[in-house]
């Protein structure tokens, strides 16, 4: 298959899950689209460079990853916490939806790391290997991350029901 074929697959597979991650991320669909676009064309430049088709998936999270932490590096985020309620047509959840906005909240507590790992194993089921290569942290390492995540947004959840 020639590499312009390559990409088209890798357009046609991971544009979707690509742009939720990223937007889960960032919450603004302007920023997740042009993350999203950086990144498909930054896997474009590098197709050349995967030799294992099997680990395709991973190399392109990881490349998401490192453009969503390069938007933070560069970026004040513009949302708070607070505000969730407020983006209106920019949040990618239902505003009527109470416990999914709480949820919301409580994953934006976390450190982007956690965010980030939390995001991957929860919403898009990547496996520990699979983070593992996004992120280049060992399987051990993520699953203390991903617990303790779990356990900050379990004890946030139960603070705001008081």
């Amino acid at each position: 298959m020639s590499l312009y074929g390559k990409y088209m697959e890798i357009v046609d597979r991971y544009s979707e899950p690509l742009y939720w991650y990223i937007r889960r991320m960032v919450v603004s669909h302007e920023d997740a689209q042009d993350i999203l676009q950086d990144t498909l064309l930054a896997a474009y430049r590098k197709l050349w460079q995967v030799r294992d088709e099997s680990k395709l998936k991973s190399w392109v999270y990881r490349i998401a990853t490192n453009r969503i932490n390069r938007y933070f590096r560069t970026k004040a985020r513009e949302s708070s916490v607070e505000g969730l309620e407020d983006f209106g047509g920019m949040t990618y959840v239902d505003t009527s939806d109470k416990a999914e906005i709480k949820l919301q909240k409580a994953i934006k507590t976390l450190t982007p790391f956690q965010q980030t790992v939390f995001n991957l194993r929860y919403y898009d089921e990547l496996g520990y290997d699979e983070i593992s290569a996004v992120t280049g942290s060992g399987t051990g390492s993520l699953k203390v991350v991903y617990h303790n995540a779990k356990e900050k947004i379990i004890k946030y959840l139960e603070d705001e029901q008081l």
